[in-house]
């Protein structure tokens, strides 16, 4: 266009010719140049938006797994909110079996004077001070833990942790302690064997290792411990255990696996 523009201005058709069969002949020379300087364009835009999706990857990639509690964040919901979904649908899908143990076991065991009367308690489906309070703390701590875990990127991981951990300790229970009553959930299953418990154990402890490294096996080992209270209190206060000491170790334990996972985040 620049060869043929003054030509224009000029009038004269003989040059215009000339010029029309001068850009005919530096076209595809032209046309090569200009694809070259857009390919390269195209190709320097593309990696600068390669570059800024794996930077923005790293910055937002969680170090840990993550499942209920971090959709929530993917659907753009605050943390807080994040965290108490994922603690409402782990209760939906227990039946709150456990926390139904943990306020029965409040109840029963500083309730009760003796030991008929704290089963008495136990068994009975009313709710008391004991209970109510057990239950708004601990599941004010587990949403605490969780939310932290949330921040910390590690909010999947340690609950896969801390809830395996919770089932191996609540199967150690039942091996190692009696019934405490001839009837009721804990009794009609029976009680394991060693080997099998001590097993689940062991995968346990795995488990935290692979999910949560040195800090997993920390928080097995004392959630072991505080199985270990919570199977000396029972024996000492109702003779052995029962579905709802089982429900309440299984709470207290996670509750432990968090705030040690939770420290070593």
């Amino acid at each position: 266009w620049r060869s043929v523009r003054p030509v224009l201005r000029g009038g004269g058709r003989v040059r215009l010719l000339e010029s029309h069969r001068h850009a005919a002949r530096d076209s595809p020379l032209v046309a090569h140049r200009v694809y070259r300087r857009g390919r390269r364009a195209v190709g320097r835009a593309a990696a600068a938006a390669v570059h800024h999706v794996r930077r923005v990857g790293r910055m937002d990639r969680p170090r840990g797994n993550h499942a209920h509690a971090h959709a929530g964040l993917w659907l753009g919901l605050p943390p807080s909110i994040a965290a108490l979904i994922g603690l409402a649908l782990g209760i939906i899908l227990t039946s709150a079996m456990h926390e139904d143990g943990l306020a029965d076991s409040a109840d029963g065991l500083w309730g009760g004077h003796d030991q008929n009367r704290r089963l008495e308690i136990m068994k009975d489906s009313a709710i008391g001070t004991y209970g109510v309070l057990a239950l708004i703390i601990t599941f004010a701590l587990r949403w605490g833990l969780l939310l932290a875990l949330l921040e910390a990127k590690f909010a999947l991981g340690g609950l896969i942790v801390a809830a395996v951990v919770s089932r191996a300790m609540m199967a150690m229970v039942m091996a190692n302690l009696p019934h405490a009553r001839s009837d009721g959930l804990s009794h009609s299953v029976g009680r394991p064997d060693f080997q099998p418990a001590y097993a689940g154990l062991a995968l346990a402890a795995l488990i935290g290792l692979v999910f949560g490294g040195f800090s997993g096996l920390l928080a097995c080992a004392l959630a072991a411990l505080t199985a270990w209270g919570c199977a000396r209190i029972a024996l000492a206060k109702i003779g052995g255990q029962t579905g709802d000491i089982l429900g309440a170790t299984g709470q207290l334990t996670e509750l432990v696996a968090l705030m040690v996972l939770l420290a070593c985040a």
